[in-house]
């Protein structure tokens, strides 16, 4: 047997820890600070599924490795071995690129997002994923066991891909971090500070054309209230003034029309005698 399991599983934990050393003890080299609470808390929750997919979901497909190199002979040429490095290691970078393009089609999105979703970047968070994501991600690590190249560097190639999984892509540090692999949920605090500031800015800005606006429209219906008054005062004033006068009139005609009965009765009187 080669223990290629073991190169893996001592490789993964050497890794992490080197991660769980920068989180507690340098944590002004993440790019995205966490307290030892925060560690504490992300540490157990990944956990089990971490654990799961290195004890349990690992063990059959390097049992398969290790039944491809069950008849395998060691007597290539150097010439060979060299060979075999140099297609291992530019086959590898592609095939973990398509890799990724599959997880991200719509065919295995829905259990890739388990780890773009998570808030946090740290070594030990590298399996957390679902099952079918992980066995696509293994795909980049054991393919050089079903190519039966040399195990040593079927060995080599597990150490170097997942220092590049977890140092490099998900371990956090700025000063290992290149751009190139920085994934999307990694945030750099400074560049999140100024943008945080001008979204603060920005929000004053509208908070102050809101309040200028409500001022204006306040205003207005001052405005509109006052004038809506000032006509009712009006309206009141002109009925007033209005309402007497229409009481003389009706006096005046019903004097009027008393002084006409009067004559015309003395009038009919007068010819009656």
């Amino acid at each position: 047997m080669y223990y290629f399991y073991l190169t893996y599983l001592i490789s993964y934990i050497f890794f992490s820890l080197f991660g769980l050393i920068n989180d507690i003890f340098f944590p002004e080299f993440k790019l995205k600070k966490m307290s030892l609470a925060d560690v504490k808390f992300h540490y157990v929750y990944v956990s089990d599924i971490v654990f799961t997919n290195l004890v349990i979901n690992s063990i059959p497909i390097f049992v398969l490795c290790e039944i491809l190199y069950s008849n395998y002979r060691d007597n290539i040429t150097i010439i060979q071995y060299l060979s075999q490095y140099i297609i291992t290691i530019v086959l590898g970078v592609n095939i973990e690129y398509l890799v990724y393009r599959l997880k991200d089609s719509h065919y295995f999105r829905e259990y890739h997002t388990m780890k773009h979703d998570y808030s946090q970047s740290f070594g030990f968070m590298t399996h957390y994923e679902h099952k079918y994501d992980y066995y696509l991600t293994m795909l980049s690590v054991v393919f050089p066991a079903l190519l039966r190249f040399h195990p040593d560097t079927f060995k080599s190639w597990i150490i170097i891909i997942l220092y590049k999984k977890i140092i490099l892509d998900v371990v956090n540090i700025k000063e290992f971090c290149l751009e190139f692999y920085l994934t999307p949920y990694i945030i750099d605090e400074d560049k999140l500070d100024n943008e945080d500031k001008l979204l603060n800015e920005d929000k004053l800005d509208n908070k102050d054309e809101l309040l200028n606006e409500d001022k204006l429209l306040n205003e207005d219906k001052l405005d509109n209230k006052d004038k809506l008054y000032n006509e009712d005062k009006l309206d009141n004033n002109v009925s007033l003034i209005l309402k007497p006068i229409h009481y003389s009139n009706v006096i005046s005609d019903n004097s009027v029309k008393s002084d006409n009965n009067d004559k015309h009765s003395n009038g009919h009187y007068s010819n009656s005698l």
